[in-house]
Parts: structure tokens; sequence; C-alpha cells
């Protein structure tokens, strides 16, 4: 006999007017946050109403951007077992990025600041575990619980006996990151189990040795988006006038003990390594010259960026190996070789 489906009930419709509850990026962090609340006590709430948190309006909140903050709602809201706000998640796709979200957004982040809740926002295309099995979901939040369990001076680096680097490398003074917490040296060497990119290195080493690649040494830049995001470039030499580039966006953390330039740096490395592997299996991946030159004259036109030279310019620093020398990351772009 077949199993009894007396009591199941009859398959639904689906309706042409309903959507999912949650998008699959929505759904992988749910379930991620979930597994990390389990550990440590914490518990997840989905589509929290703003207010429903932050409640009277912050001091430095304007009527205005209270009235549309009362409207707005937060991914994910991570609470102590008492229900109080630990942090909050937002998952920002590609809906993020209009001019109406961009607004929401600041609004939201300024609220959330002022009523000292701490904000953590991820682009949902960052949701693939890392190398030691980490998702970059998890590695922020780590990141975060060191500054609440050692407290922000805990981040300025102080040449004393306990102190790593040689007095030549030892910068008193100087914001270390999560990236370099836990370092220790081993055979004579220095090792960060914090760091995204050991195994992304040794596969653009390995490509270059390979000839699949010109060079094995990646050329990087950020741009400080006055929309609160950090944005990193990254590319390597395939051929002549063909490159591997990749571009990524995070948010700009304020907590000290994570450098948002260069986990978008990282982020980047990633993807190139991604790409050498798809290059190794004949998909298409190249980006020619002339559409990375493109972006650089896109990048000078925009408002939207902070140039990174007193110039303007955003592909252009003087005395990076020598204090008269002109370098350009980019000099097909550049307005000096014209």
């Amino acid at each position: 006999m077949g199993p009894d489906l007396s009591n199941t009930p009859p398959p639904r419709k689906k309706s042409r007017y309903l959507n999912r509850v949650q998008n699959h990026g929505e759904e992988l962090v749910r379930r991620e946050l979930e597994a990390i609340a389990a550990n440590r006590g914490w518990r997840v709430y989905s589509g929290v109403k703003l207010t429903a948190i932050i409640d009277p309006k912050p001091p430095n909140i304007t009527n205005t951007e209270w009235s549309r903050a009362t409207r707005q709602h937060l991914d994910f809201v991570v609470s102590d077992e008492s229900a109080y706000p630990v942090f909050a998640l937002e998952l920002d796709g590609v809906n993020h990025r209009n001019p109406e979200a961009i607004q929401l957004d600041r609004i939201k982040d300024r609220v959330c600041a002022e009523a000292g809740l701490d904000l953590l926002r991820i682009e949902s295309r960052h949701l693939n575990k890392l190398d030691d099995g980490r998702t970059i979901v998890e590695y922020l939040i780590d990141a975060h619980n060191m500054v609440q369990h050692h407290g922000t001076d805990h981040w300025i680096h102080e040449c004393d006996e306990d102190c790593l680097y040689s007095d030549a490398d030892c910068v008193p003074g100087e914001v270390t990151d999560y990236r370099h917490h836990g370092a220790y040296i081993s055979n004579n060497r220095f090792a960060f189990p914090n760091h995204l990119t050991h195994n992304q290195q040794r596969i653009i080493i390995g490509a270059a040795f390979q000839g699949l690649i010109a060079s094995s040494t990646p050329t990087r830049c950020t741009f400080i988006r006055e929309d609160g995001w950090v944005e990193a470039w990254s590319w390597l030499p395939v051929g002549p006038i063909e490159y591997l580039f990749q571009s990524t966006q995070v948010r700009n953390y304020s907590f000290p003990s994570l450098d948002s330039c260069a986990l978008a740096m990282d982020l980047c490395l990633i993807g190139l390594a991604q790409d050498i592997e798809q290059l190794r299996q004949g998909n298409p991946v190249i980006v020619r010259e002339s559409d990375i030159t493109r972006r650089f004259e896109r990048i000078a036109n925009s408002r939207m960026h902070t140039p990174i030279h007193e110039d303007g310019s955003y592909h252009c620093a003087d005395g990076i190996y020598f204090r008269v020398d002109h370098h350009c990351i980019w000099p097909p772009a550049c307005s000096c070789n014209k």
C-alpha cells in the first residue's frame, strides 16, 4: 500500500501576486545568524520595524528624517537573551543602489548611529564561505565582537615588550585591525589567522608561474564614496591589453577593529583567484583595457566618490616610491600622458 495522503493538504496554486517571504540571500543569512546565535545565547529577529527598537527620536535626528525612519525596517536584529539589541544587519542587493534607496539607507544609518545600535551591512553577492570556513557574515560579527570584548584602546598599537615587530616596522599609535589580531611568528614568518587571502595569493602566484597570467602582483585601489560605502578595484594583466578585473563594495564601518578598505581589497583578491579558476576552464572572464579606462573616466566624472589625490584625480599619486616620483595606477586614463 502507498502512503496515506488523506491528511496531506493539496498543493497550493501559486498566485502571481505573492512573493517569497525572504529571498535566497536573506534565507542564507538568517540561517547563519541563527547558527551563530545558538552558540552565543543570542536571538535573531527578521524584518524588525526600526522604531520598534529605537524610540523616542534621537536628539540629532531631524523631524523629517524621523518621519521617514518610522516607515523603515531592519532585515535582521540580533539581541541578547533579554531581547535587548546587540546589533542589526542589512543585506544590500542591487535594489539598494538607486538614489531613493541610498537616501533611505543614509537615514537608517544615522538613526542607528545616534541610538548607539551598530548596523552591519553586507553586499548580497559576498555570501560564499571564506577559506577558514566562515562567511563574511560571521567574519564581520567576529570583528565587531572583538571591539565589544577588548574595547577601542586595544586596537591602538603600542611598541612594548609584547610587540612582534622590529624597531623599524613598529609604528606606535597605529590602528591595527581584525586581520592582524592574534598574529604570531611561525618559522620566522608572521602568521595572521584572521587574514582572508592566504590561499588566494598562492593561487595567483601559481598562475603567474604557469604563464596563465602576466604578473603575480595585482594592482589595487580604493575609493571612499559619499554614500558611506568603500569601493575597491583590483586587476591582473593576462596579455598586453587583457586583464582579470574585480570590483567590490563594502560598508565603511566605524568600529576600529575593521579596516573597510582592506576588507574590500581582500574581497577583490578572492574574486581574482576565482577568475583564475574560470580562466583555466576556458570561461570568458577577460576584461579589455578600454573597458577599465572607461571605468576610470566614469569615476572622474562622478560626484559620488572622494578623490584619492589633492588634484582631484582618481588614479594618480605623487611620492609613492620617491618624493618627486609620479605614479599612475592606470596610465591609459592618465591626463599626464596625454
